[in-house]
């Protein structure tokens, strides 16, 4: 949503935080089920992947192909910004899902 051009874009926005997680969850699968690229970057270089933590979301993008260890304009994956931040839960998830540090990506030739 940064980069949609509308008069109503601060709305869309509140009205999207306002949203429960199931509620999300459904329209990100709606979204996906419609043909979005779960890969999408904008402008900034983020991806859907990126600018979430809900563990359902996360599930079905990577599910749908979404590269679970991109990195980002820093070279950090999500999971670096987990363990970076010290939340042991989203990197449990991460690592499960097949997350990587930049570390280990760089070890493996990646």
């Amino acid at each position: 949503l940064k980069t949609f051009k509308n008069k109503n874009h601060t709305k869309i926005r509140q009205n999207l935080v306002r949203l429960s997680p199931e509620e999300k969850f459904e329209i990100v699968k709606f979204l996906i089920n419609a043909g979005a690229n779960v890969n999408a970057k904008d402008k900034d270089g983020v991806t859907p992947l990126r600018c979430t933590s809900n563990e359902e979301i996360i599930k079905l993008l990577v599910a749908k192909g979404a590269d679970i260890n991109f990195k980002n304009r820093e070279g950090k994956t999500k999971l670096d910004i987990a363990i970076l931040y010290g939340n042991s839960d989203m990197a449990d998830i991460l690592r499960k899902l097949g997350g990587k540090t930049s570390e280990e990506l760089k070890a493996g030739g990646r």
